[in-house]
């Protein structure tokens, strides 16, 4: 599709990775990783994504602007009659998505809300242009000042969005090594000891051969042995292939015996290192070996060195709807880091689809005679 360019924004296909960057760290708490040149090659070589980068400038101060990447999924994993409904647009199935952004360029407040509105307005202009059924956005940067914004939660909901909150949290690194130790819980160094007098090891993954045996497939098969669904290996590839730009560490934990009995994975962008990838063996917990708490504390010592000023623990849900997103949650507040909380937000365009969604609801409220 040729570039575009109305009287409120701009819509290209590409721009040079170097070029984008420059934006996306002008101003490092405004954007994250999913803004990034090395997420945009992971999006579109390994997952089959398309990019597309949106642009856009105040009437009032031009020089204030916001900039979006946003990556388009077409109808990948459905069969079936699903797949034909999707296709023929009956039922929603492509979506826009756009991940710890829109970077809104802007220090004066009324200025960063009519900049939101024009940037959702461009949204809106491009799926309704494109026939893009979805738009999703699971929040901005967890830095960005504007990431809980009320007043944006406001044009959110009377623009029709759904919107929600999610939270993580934020260890601050910039004090020596021993200090943020000294102020993790109690439990928590605790346990890092334990693991060590236990005899867990931690180590990084060196080669590809390595990943794909001692991590991909370790950290598929901890999935199915915890009842949970594998993912797939493309999942993995792209960061694998990022590993430099975005300082990726995959590491694994070693039990005595030296079976692999954990993995966590972390990456790094704009100063902010966040984990990804974490699963255990059963036996940490028949056995209570804390290979978890070792995993992080080798993460948060790499995110040091690697210069970052926050390890992000990687998102937890504010108000926990069961028993495993309250222990995640109380697993993640013990490390020291800063609570913060911010917007995820949605909107469905296909008009069909959102008929049908109510009429299906109504007929399930409806008493079985």
């Amino acid at each position: 599709m040729p570039d575009l360019k109305s009287s409120t924004y701009e819509l290209k296909d590409t721009i040079p990775s170097a070029e984008w960057d420059a934006i996306v760290s002008s101003r490092t708490e405004l954007a994250g990783f999913g803004q990034s040149s090395a997420w945009s090659r992971i999006q579109t070589n390994f997952n089959g994504r398309r990019v597309l980068y949106l642009s856009g400038s105040d009437d009032d101060n031009p020089a204030d602007r916001f900039y979006a990447q946003c990556f388009v999924s077409t109808v990948l994993h459905s069969s079936g009659i699903r797949k034909f409904l999707q296709e023929a647009h009956i039922l929603a199935g492509s979506t826009l998505e756009v991940l710890e952004g829109p970077i809104i360029r802007s220090d004066d407040p009324e200025t960063q809300i009519r900049l939101f509105r024009r940037y959702l307005d461009a949204i809106e202009s491009v799926c309704r242009r494109q026939r893009i059924d979805w738009v999703k956005s699971p929040g901005f940067n967890h830095t960005n000042p504007m990431k809980d914004s009320e007043s944006f939660k406001k044009i959110l909901i009377d623009k029709g969005y759904s919107v929600s909150k999610w939270g993580t949290y934020l260890l601050d690194l910039s004090p020596e090594l021993d200090k943020i130790f000294s102020r993790l819980d109690h439990h928590v160094r605790a346990r890092i000891r334990k693991a060590d007098e236990s005899g867990v090891s931690i180590s990084e993954i060196k080669t590809e051969e390595e990943f794909r045996e001692n991590f991909i497939n370790v950290f598929n098969r901890l999935q199915v042995m915890n009842g949970r669904p594998e993912r797939p290996v493309t999942s993995f590839l792209g960061f694998w292939q990022e590993r430099k730009p975005v300082c990726y560490h995959p590491l694994i934990a070693k039990a005595a015996d030296g079976e692999i009995i954990g993995v966590l994975g972390s990456y790094r962008c704009n100063g902010v290192s966040i984990e990804i990838t974490s699963a255990l063996h059963p036996r940490c917990y028949s056995e209570k070996l804390p290979a978890q708490d070792l995993l992080h504390w080798h993460q948060i010592k790499l995110a040091k060195e690697d210069g970052s000023q926050y390890f992000d623990f990687a998102g937890v849900n504010p108000n926990p709807a069961n028993s495993k997103e309250a222990g995640i949650k109380n697993f993640k507040s013990k490390w020291g880091g800063q609570y913060v909380e911010f917007l995820r937000y949605e909107k469905c365009f296909n008009q069909t689809d959102k008929t049908l969604r109510r009429i299906f609801k109504s007929f399930l409220r409806e008493p079985l005679d």
